[in-house]
């Protein structure tokens, strides 16, 4: 996978490009023939974030990435296309999300385009029943960010960037580019957004000292210290943030044989970030990462070669790089390279390999590994099924999504005693984060006891998309009185709002 944040801010800035496999029936099911439409886009601001909801008739295969001036989020859906109606532009204006779009990308590609106040932290996941995919994109971490980011400083000469000061009490926001090989990882000291990733970061990573004391021995044409600079205007780490200066300092260290410095330098190519977008630029840096033995930029051609873009697209050469790349310990490489066993893309189908890796990358910490390891020891799809096992995945991934199969498995009896109050525990921790499911879940569980209740968290969940809720509702409003129906809809709109 071709990452960041991002939240997944893990080795790219703001994932930039994270490539998924998604199944359908088991965790190694096929993906169905055909194009998938694009049926419906929603949102909704949901406490301290906001939920945008894609709908689609079948599961789909999807890149998601992120681009700057102005900051955006997209998804390219591979194997659709659009609804009619859909094909259009939504304003939306709920802070940070400001804008939806949806067109035909390219044959066979829906891009939705999610514009973005700024880089904001945010997740994506694939539900099956029904196929959609959710984008929770928080609200709170945008605000911070907002209040600590500084303007950018004028574009500097690209050899000798100049040192625009900040106040020594400024706050600061480390960001994440990809990590080093082992030969120049250094301590990380964190990143704008919650990593999955337990490798050190490059961006943040170096003890930077003064400022002017970096410069002179970068001017000097000490590649560590050009590097330094790089990492220091990109992530505005005792300087005016500025994309554009990194780009100068990263391409001057990397003329110098620097691995890590030309895999950031491939990153800001891949966003456009200080420098005009260029997948074959990208393609370019990352090449002389990846030759160079950084493992960071092995993963990062994998995902080039996997993706189709800047190179003719190979399963065969992804599944190269992302292998070098998982053996270094890349966990988003480990991630991906298990799901190219799982599905037999450039590499044979091998349940054990597959496995092998997933629970590799689960154990740095990885959440998109753990909730598919959990699916997968709960259904026995390529491994003995064992609940106990499914019940660490899911509770080590510990995201909403996790809370909600917690939740079945304690109402099932798999793994624990049946019980409803504990699943009912882990459901309301998922319902009041904005996932539909687990609203439809404490919905059902209140039918008998409490219809307005239930209403309420019908009407929640159906207002997310949610088509078994908004049949649900339809059933139970004969049920109701006018007056009952009037407190469900206020108690629903009511848990609507942000928590403070």
């Amino acid at each position: 996978m071709f990452c960041g944040c991002v939240v997944r801010l893990i080795l790219l800035p703001l994932a930039i490009l994270t490539f998924f496999v998604l199944a359908s029936g088991s965790a190694f099911a096929q993906m169905a023939s055909g194009q998938a439409q694009v049926t419906a886009v929603e949102h909704q601001a949901t406490g301290d974030r906001v939920r945008v909801v894609v709908h689609f008739d079948r599961p789909v295969r999807f890149v998601e990435g992120t681009a700057a001036d102005p900051y955006r989020i997209f998804f390219d859906l591979q194997g659709t296309r659009p609804a009619d109606a859909l094909a259009a532009r939504t304003a939306v204006g709920d802070f940070p999300l400001r804008r939806i779009r949806v067109s035909q990308y390219q044959p066979g590609i829906t891009r939705v385009v999610l514009d973005v106040d700024g880089p904001v932290p945010y997740s994506a996941s694939f539900l099956a029943d029904p196929p959609r995919l959710v984008v929770e994109i928080s609200r709170t971490a945008a605000v911070a960010q907002s209040r600590i980011v500084a303007a950018p400083a004028a574009t500097p000469a690209a050899t000798t960037p100049a040192v625009p000061r900040k106040p020594s009490d400024s706050p600061v926001t480390p960001a994440a580019i990809p990590a080093p090989s082992a030969a120049t990882a250094q301590v990380s000291t964190g990143s704008v957004a919650p990593s999955d990733s337990k490798l050190a970061s490059r961006i943040g990573a170096a003890a930077f000292g003064d400022p002017d004391t970096v410069l002179q021995a970068a001017q000097r044409g000490d590649p560590n210290a050009q590097f330094q600079m790089g990492d220091m205007f990109m992530t505005g780490r005792g300087v005016q943030r500025d994309p554009a200066a990194a780009a100068a300092w990263y391409r001057a260290a990397a003329q110098q044989g620097y691995a890590a410095a030309a895999g950031n330098l491939g990153v800001l190519y891949a966003n456009g970030w200080g420098v005009p977008q260029s997948d074959a630029e990208a393609v370019n840096w990352f090449r002389k990462a990846a030759d160079a033995g950084d493992a960071g930029g092995e993963n990062n051609l994998g995902s080039m070669y996997i993706t189709g873009r800047g190179v003719e697209q190979s399963d065969a050469l992804g599944a190269k790089w992302m292998s070098s790349a998982a053996q270094l310990g890349v966990p988003e490489a480990q991630y991906a390279f298990g799901t190219l066993y799982a599905n037999g893309r450039g590499v044979p189908r091998d349940d054990a390999q597959a496995v092998k890796w997933l629970k590799a990358a689960a154990g740095q910490g990885y959440v998109p590994a753990q909730l598919v390891l959990g699916r997968m020891y709960v259904a026995g799809a390529g491994v003995p099924r064992d609940y106990a096992e499914a019940m660490r995945n899911f509770r080590s991934a510990d995201t909403p999504e996790a809370w909600y199969q917690l939740g079945l498995m304690y109402q099932q009896g798999l793994g624990a005693t049946a019980s409803d109050a504990e699943a009912a525990v882990w459901w309301l921790k998922a319902a009041q984060r904005g996932l539909a499911e687990a609203q439809h879940a404490i919905g059902r569980l209140y039918l008998d006891r409490d219809p307005v209740e239930a209403y309420s968290w019908f009407a929640l969940a159906a207002a997310a998309g949610h088509k078994e809720s908004a049949a649900a509702m339809n059933s139970l409003a004969p049920r109701l009185t006018a007056q009952q129906l009037s407190e469900a809809q206020q108690r629903a709109l009511a848990m609507a709002q942000p928590r403070q």
